[in-house]
């Protein structure tokens, strides 16, 4: 799954891709175990991304069989000051978070 969702970074639309498990969860209810923060020029991009070919091979083949609960959350920055670790205005950023299966 990681050698996977890393090599997205190849594609035209990924600015950013980080991978890796959660250090800590605060939360009771939502037990994540992995997050993936990738970031893209545009919501368009964002769209193409998550409509590529090779996006949707390596979730299906991947991600799916192993993970219990997924949430992504994306967003398109706005007002913000232009910088190497701050989004442009107009960017949009996803972070997704997986619940691992037992064992994996």
């Amino acid at each position: 799954m990681v050698n996977g969702l890393s090599s997205f970074i190849s594609l035209d639309q990924v600015l950013h891709l980080t991978l890796g498990p959660l250090l800590r969860n605060y939360s009771t209810t939502l037990t994540f175990t992995h997050m993936l923060h990738s970031r893209y020029k545009s919501k368009e991009d964002l769209e193409a991304y998550s409509a590529h070919p090779s996006h949707i091979g390596v979730f299906r083949g991947s991600v799916l069989s192993i993970i219990d609960d997924l949430m992504a959350v994306d967003w398109v920055a706005e007002d913000v000051d232009g910088g190497e670790l701050v989004s442009n205005p107009g960017s949009a950023i996803r972070v997704t978070f997986f619940k691992l299966k037992e064992g994996c």
